[in-house]
């Protein structure tokens, strides 16, 4: 069993900590920059995507149709429900896979079995301000959506060690989705990224035919399996020395035709290629999986009803450029009304919304974290005293990082919603009087 972790100890004077984290400053600032304007940028969005949405909905008419392509609908954005549909089988040309009948994508996704290095750090601070550090990596095995370097590993180049933890693939294949390139919805035509669009996505069946199995397991197998499961030439026979007596053979040392079982052992080749369900395999056992395999799943999108919202341009559909020059359309897989998809985009629209403001509010966070980690390193002379700012830094940080992100919000508010900022500074200044004002009373009875 190889070595699955490995440790590695190194210290740092209180002086190259300190100058160190006098260079994050410049990381900090960076950051801090970066994501102020995340921050605003982000609410803006928010207000021209709500904005595009509703006007949308405005102008929005019901395609009852869509059969036809009435002249009525030409450059008008309309909400239509209908099925999206093709005559296209799709095939992954690499291994001869076909979906079963006609479809809108067929897309495999691809996992290789690889050793994968993950670590975990210890630090111990030193009287004196000095640090010793105590950094363990651990070596697993893992399917993974891309090959791993195993020469980036941590413990590579160590002479005094063994490197076990080995990477290599068996394959190298790209996750690939193949689109159908007509797919129809009534009497119009979808886009690619229409198609894309659609949900539904199920498991589809692998089968590979005969020939192309034989060949795939002759271009996958490895050479040195070949050679140990083919069957050993015969010996060429030697001429017998002068001092040896060549002996009749009698008939039962005679050789003996092989039997239909030795034969079909002998000319039984390894498999390396496996099919089953919706997964091709390769490897030679797929009941146990060994560095370098490779596992391959397949999806089909089948034709379904779609309800869309799009702009007629032609025979096609485009998105809808609102007055604010913002872009909206919206697809959605089975039968939904127009106030739905439209709740629907909104509710998309808010959720991205607070992701984007999370995230903006958590660097900003870490980036006055980093721009007061001078303060904790330099008291980290005495190793107590360190401790204690470190926390007051965390806590300063996290206030402070909220703080900033709330006024950059409220100035974006200021900018693009100022009724609701208004609002909200109004209530925030009734409710500080009101606290003003009760003050005072207890402080007068």
């Amino acid at each position: 069993m190889p070595r699955n972790t490995y440790t590695v100890k190194s210290e740092r004077s209180w002086g190259s900590k300190v100058g160190g984290s006098f260079k994050g400053m410049i990381v900090a600032l960076v950051l801090f920059v970066a994501f102020t304007i995340e921050l605003y940028w982000n609410e803006g969005r928010t207000v021209r995507t709500t904005g595009a949405i509703n006007e949308a909905r405005s102008v929005c008419v019901e395609m009852k149709d869509i059969a036809a392509q009435p002249s009525q609908y030409e450059g008008k954005l309309v909400h239509a429900i209908g099925k999206a549909e093709t005559q296209n089988v799709l095939e992954d040309g690499n291994f001869g896979i076909k979906t079963p009948g006609p479809a809108v994508m067929m897309s495999r996704e691809v996992q290789y079995y690889q050793w994968v290095e993950t670590s975990k750090t210890e630090k111990k601070k030193k009287l004196g301000g000095g640090e010793e550090t105590v950094t363990t990596y651990y070596y697993n095995t893992e399917w993974v959506r891309h090959p791993v370097d195993s020469m980036q590993f941590r413990e590579y180049g160590d002479a005094n060690v063994p490197f076990p933890h080995r990477n290599f693939v068996r394959a190298e294949v790209e996750n690939l989705d193949v689109v159908a390139p007509d797919v129809s919805f009534g009497a119009y035509k979808l886009n690619d990224g229409q198609k894309r669009s659609i949900g539904g996505a199920q498991p589809m069946k692998v089968v590979i035919p005969a020939e192309k199995l034989a060949e795939l397991n002759a271009k996958y197998t490895p050479a040195s399996e070949k050679e140990k499961d083919s069957v050993p030439p015969a010996q060429a026979v030697q001429p017998a020395s002068p001092d040896q007596t060549v002996q009749p053979v009698s008939s039962d040392q005679a050789v003996q035709p092989a039997s239909a079982d030795q034969t079909a052992a002998a000319e039984a080749a390894p498999s390396y290629v496996h099919a089953s369900g919706n997964v091709l395999y390769i490897g030679r056992n797929p009941g146990m999986a060994a560095v370098g395999d490779v596992r391959i799943t397949y999806k089909v999108t089948l034709p379904t009803t779609i309800s869309l919202i799009a702009r007629v341009v032609n025979n096609t559909f485009e998105p809808y450029i609102a007055s604010n020059g913002e872009s909206f359309s919206w697809l959605s897989t089975g039968s939904f009304s127009l106030d739905k998809m439209i709740s629907d985009a909104h509710s998309s629209n808010n959720v991205t919304a607070w992701v984007l403001r999370g995230v903006g509010a958590l660097m900003i966070i870490v980036a006055i974290a980093l721009f007061l980690a001078p303060i904790s390193a330099v008291a980290d002379v005495l190793p107590i005293l360190g401790d204690i700012a470190s926390a007051g830094t965390v806590l300063v940080a996290m206030l402070l990082g909220l703080a900033w992100s709330l006024i950059v919000i409220a100035v974006a508010w200021l900018r693009f919603r100022p009724v609701y900022a208004w609002s909200a500074i109004g209530v925030a200044v009734l409710l500080t009087a009101l606290v003003i004002y009760r003050g005072h009373r207890k402080k007068a009875a």
